[in-house]
């Protein structure tokens, strides 16, 4: 029969793998945030071409669209393989982690309202810095967060 040491002992290893694809990843590389807040600041330009006026604008926005869908669909799928075990939003995670990605969702809300009222009452160049600043502070600060989070889990877990 096994001891109660040898149980929380298992069960500490048990814990550390669950909470390995959220802790033990490789950094994101240096050109993602500036890439992203380019995609960020152009997503919102589009949105407000897209209720243009012009016919013309309008064609260069839809077009924009799905060239910048078609991109995210291309980061993911190298995310993917570069990360190896993509951490899920929705499955058991440690609670470090789970409290960093219940900010990052409540940090999307507030920027995509943001950038919502700003493509109502401004022109596209304006929507395009809003974009490119919100989205490019939230994910600064969420990656930072995300690091302390997983941090203090490896600590917590050792």
């Amino acid at each position: 029969m096994e001891s109660d040491d040898e149980i929380r002992a298992q069960l500490r290893t048990l814990e550390r793998a669950e909470a390995a694809p959220y802790t033990d990843f490789r950094p994101t590389p240096r050109w993602f945030l500036p890439a992203a807040a380019l995609w960020g600041g152009s997503l919102a330009a589009f949105v407000r071409l897209s209720r243009s006026d012009s016919r013309p604008a309008e064609i260069v926005a839809v077009v924009g669209i799905i060239g910048l869908a078609a991109l995210i669909g291309a980061y993911v799928g190298w995310y993917q393989r570069y990360h190896g075990a993509t951490p899920s939003l929705f499955r058991r995670k440690p609670p470090e982690i789970r409290r960093v990605m219940a900010f990052y969702v409540v940090g999307a809300v507030v920027v995509l309202a943001v950038n919502a009222l700003t493509v109502a009452v401004a022109p596209w160049w304006v929507c395009a810095v809003v974009g490119f600043v919100t989205a490019g502070t939230g994910l600064w600060w969420y990656e930072r967060a995300y690091a302390a989070a997983a941090a203090a889990t490896k600590k917590r877990l050792a």
